[in-house]
């Protein structure tokens, strides 16, 4: 859009399709927050269809590391797209970049074609699950062992390292035969802690969290 504040109602018309991506859920009696700037999520990348140019996490602070990818995303892109590469892609093969980027070229091509032919509102696609969603952003190549509860999760899990071709290995808990998987790795007694309205800072002081409806208020007991 050309610079300046447009209504909602300047820019859409009633009846008129939309493609959005949900970005934050439904709150208390607020509705879901939606965005039309879609980012489709890979393990190493980010693909903004209908963004601009190649950026890289700002984790990734060694100039060369940032040229290779800013050279490598230029080349690998499809035009007229923004691509972002994600901290985990820090000195990655650019076979497994590609390979990527191709599988979310791959979706949104997906998104696209049923997004032309199905009636709103529609559900066109979901993020991944919980447990794959942790395992996409959250294993490193120093993550050796993943614990879960739940026999369905287990093979979806390795399915998932399959094809990511990582080698971590993969541990049922079984709840009913020992202690709770979150009594026994303390997550309970860590949920708790981060919950509480006070939190002790390094130098001695202190903060209050307090949410209400309107706004989170943060008191600083300096």
């Amino acid at each position: 859009l050309k610079k300046g504040t447009f209504g909602i109602t300047e820019l859409l018309e009633p009846k008129q399709k939309v493609l959005v991506q949900v970005i934050k859920e439904p709150t208390g009696s607020k509705g879901p927050r939606l965005t039309g700037s879609i980012a489709i999520p890979g393990k190493y990348s980010i693909l903004q269809p209908y963004g601009q140019g190649v950026n890289i996490s700002r984790k990734i602070n060694t100039e060369t590391e940032r040229s290779r990818l800013k050279a490598l995303g230029v080349l690998i892109k499809p035009p007229s797209t923004g691509l972002l590469f994600r901290t985990e892609a820090e000195k990655i093969k650019e076979e497994l970049l590609i390979e990527d980027l191709e599988f979310l070229i791959q979706q949104w091509e997906d998104i696209v074609k049923i997004s032309e032919t199905c009636n709103p509102p529609n559900l066109i696609k979901r993020d991944d699950d919980f447990s794959l969603k942790i395992l996409r952003d959250h294993i490193k190549s120093s993550t050796k062992s993943i614990i879960i509860d739940s026999k369905f999760s287990i093979e979806r899990a390795k399915d998932f390292c399959k094809s990511y071709e990582s080698n971590v290995d993969i541990e049922f808990h079984d709840n009913n035969g020992n202690q709770h998987i979150l009594e026994k790795y303390e997550i309970k007694k860590t949920i708790q802690k981060a919950l509480q309205p006070r939190v002790d800072l390094p130098s001695g002081g202190y903060i209050i969290i307090e949410p209400t409806e309107a706004l989170t208020v943060i008191d600083v007991n300096s």
